[in-house]
């Protein structure tokens, strides 16, 4: 009996495949050929796509095996997607350009894929109008086409980049795209096309992220384009919750255009609405002490160390002051509270060697001098010239060539330094 039932449920599962295979048999081989036809174009489809600014209407070419293939798709499936898909593509590959839009067109508008290919294949016949209205209606297309540029930026093909950013932002302006067209301008030196750029970023655009403009304004300041720069920066500021960190960057581009009144303006902004970041105290006391207002200068630096008892750099900078007035004493108080907090704080050093040689007490600014050059990262010729000068008015003549060879060799060919080493040899006594 039980092997009576064994053979019932084969005979079943036979019937059961016999009905699949009549049923299912035609789309299956369907499937076959066309997958055929998908690794014949594939090739083909691929170098098209590699290229990176849309290809125009290839020339007329041969039939191809793949051609058979997609025919033998579409008798044995008339709806294949996919097969009428490769039908498509397969008349663009071979010069029917027209057909191929055809195809793509007659597929259901939730064929994502198939959607761009007409677009891109619109655009690249100059039917730009048609292309952007289907554009528009797919999903993402932008998206789509700032990533195409990305791509081409990323292979260093600067005017392909250029052609898909503009033709993203032609179907959705966001700032994104924006932000990576103005930053291409902005590198070719196309202050123009940059300038229009930002005009329209802060209008109609979407996916508002501050912090593009704040990249934008770091691209611009790389390539010394001050302007733009300028204007990023305003926008991130207009439009961001933390306006004062765009402030300072604003502040140093309008200090690199010579707008020290503006800069003054900003800086003082910043101070009242961010009371808490040092910045604008500093900033405002640099530009005082810049326009030749001590006592202003004096005034937010005191602010400064009032509020930042523990921070180097106010303390420095009221030292620098009372240095410039020649008040030694108050200037060396100051340095030596820097270099409490900061023992390795060079210019403070520095300036200490100076309060020693103004006041008189030379030994100790040669000293102060030599210690600061020796904690010097770099090669401060200038300041072992100094050394070598001091050296001079102590009449330590060996120390002063010492100096000045020093300096010499740090500073090659420097006449004035030289000069200096002849001047020392020939007074020896």
């Amino acid at each position: 009996m039980g092997r009576l039932d064994a053979k019932r449920e084969w005979i079943v599962i036979a019937a059961l495949l016999l009905c699949v295979a009549l049923l299912r048999g035609p789309a299956l081989l369907s499937a076959w050929y066309n997958n055929l036809a998908s690794l014949t174009l594939r090739p083909g489809w691929q170098a098209l796509h590699r290229a990176l600014s849309i290809a125009p209407c290839p020339p007329r070419a041969a039939e191809s095996t793949a051609a058979q293939q997609v025919g033998q798709a579409l008798r044995l499936n008339p709806q294949s997607e996919r097969a009428r898909l490769n039908a498509a593509r397969l008349a663009w590959l071979r010069g029917d350009c027209e057909a191929a839009l055809e195809a793509w067109g007659s597929l259901p508008s939730s064929d994502v894929i198939a959607r761009l290919e007409h677009a891109n294949g619109l655009y690249a016949l100059g039917r730009e109008r048609e292309a952007l209205e289907l554009y528009r209606q797919i999903d993402h297309a932008a998206e789509y086409l700032h990533i195409r540029g990305e791509l081409a930026e990323a292979l260093q093909d600067v005017e392909a980049a250029i052609a898909w950013y503009e033709l993203a932002i032609k179907v959705l302006p966001t700032q994104a795209t924006m932000h990576s067209l103005a930053t291409l301008y902005v590198e070719r030196g196309q202050h123009d096309a940059a300038m229009a750029v930002l005009d329209s970023l802060s209008e109609g655009t979407q996916g508002a992220d501050v912090w593009l403009w704040w990249r934008l304004g770091q691209s611009a300041q790389s390539a010394g384009d001050w302007e733009i720069a300028l204007r990023a920066f305003e926008h991130g500021a207009l439009q961001s919750d933390d306006p004062c960190t765009f402030w300072e960057a604003q502040a140093d581009v309008l200090e690199q255009l010579e707008k020290w009144a503006t800069a003054e303006t900003v800086s003082l902004r910043a101070q009242a609405v961010c009371p808490e970041r040092l910045w604008p105290y500093l900033r405002l006391g640099r530009l005082r002490r810049q326009a030749g207002d001590l006592l202003a200068a004096l005034h937010w630096y005191r602010q400064a160390e009032e509020l930042w008892p523990e921070h180097v750099a106010p303390k420095y900078y009221l030292g620098v002051i009372h240095f410039d007035q020649q008040q030694y004493d108050q200037a060396r108080g100051y340095f030596q509270q820097v270099l409490d907090l900061e023992p390795g704080h060079l210019w403070s050093i520095y300036y200490l060697a100076w309060c020693s040689h103004e006041s008189g007490d030379r030994h100790a600014a040669v000293e102060t001098l030599a210690r600061a050059i020796a904690l010097h990262d770099e090669q401060p010729w200038r300041w072992a010239v100094l050394l070598g000068d001091w050296h001079l008015e102590l009449a330590e003549r060996e120390e002063a060539l010492a100096a000045y060879r020093q300096a010499l060799s740090w500073h090659p060919g420097d006449e004035d330094i030289q000069a200096r080493i002849e001047s020392a040899l020939q007074s020896r006594p």
